[in-house]
């Protein structure tokens, strides 16, 4: 039993019914992501005997599968292997927390999401199922790859990040509705957390180079 972590959720996807489990990360041991910083990594995961690796159960129709930047042989394959104590026997806060370190938070039924996010304080987090997912909007940015997606998403709602080939720089949406993202200058998403979803709608919505061993193939 690992008591570097707990077990925030295990029960049916909200993609497809399938079996996952949520696990946070990093209570006692911070993360050393270079890009994050050392913030609380919450793992969207499968919950069975098949590894994870972009599952529907948790990644849903994603797009850019062939692009993710997550090495699931890695971290997510350790996390998915231990054991964790349950979230529920002992909740406490969570602080400086990133939805999603691997899968999609949509994964999360939404009923569940009103209990946890009692617990969260900040955050950040992205969805690629911003079309159906609204109960996110509070928590999570609208996750998109061309502008049409990027204004469709605007139009519900949504604050944006929005992954482009590196051929595409400088290119944001005309006026100023955009901004690079602040790894760009060498911050850590724990100096930034602005990816925190619509509770500023003043903020401006931000724009990434692709990034990870596969992102060439966006």
């Amino acid at each position: 039993m690992s008591s570097n972590g707990y077990t925030l959720y295990r029960g049916p996807s909200a993609f497809n019914g399938k079996p996952i489990k949520v696990v946070v990360t990093g209570t006692k041991h911070p993360s050393n992501n270079p890009k994050t910083g050392p913030m609380l990594q919450v793992w969207i995961l499968p919950d069975g005997d098949d590894p994870p690796n972009k599952q529907v159960s948790i990644c849903g129709t994603c797009p850019i599968r062939k692009a993710c930047y997550v090495n699931w042989g890695q971290a997510p394959t350790s996390v998915w292997r231990a054991e964790y104590p349950d979230f529920w026997e002992n909740p406490l806060f969570l602080e400086n927390i990133r939805l999603g370190a691997s899968g999609d938070p949509a994964a999360i039924p939404a009923a569940e999401w009103n209990h946890l996010t009692h617990y969260f304080g900040q955050h950040v987090g992205y969805t690629h199922a911003w079309q159906w997912a609204e109960h996110l909007r509070p928590w999570c940015m609208a996750s998109t790859e061309t502008w049409n997606d990027t204004f469709d998403a605007w139009e519900l709602g949504w604050r944006t990040f929005r992954v482009i080939p590196e051929s595409d720089r400088p290119r944001l949406v005309p006026g100023g509705m955009e901004k690079w993202c602040n790894s760009l200058s060498g911050d850590q998403c724990i100096e930034c957390m602005r990816c925190h979803g619509q509770k500023n709608n003043s903020e401006r919505s931000i724009v990434i180079p692709a990034h990870g061993s596969r992102k060439g193939n966006l």
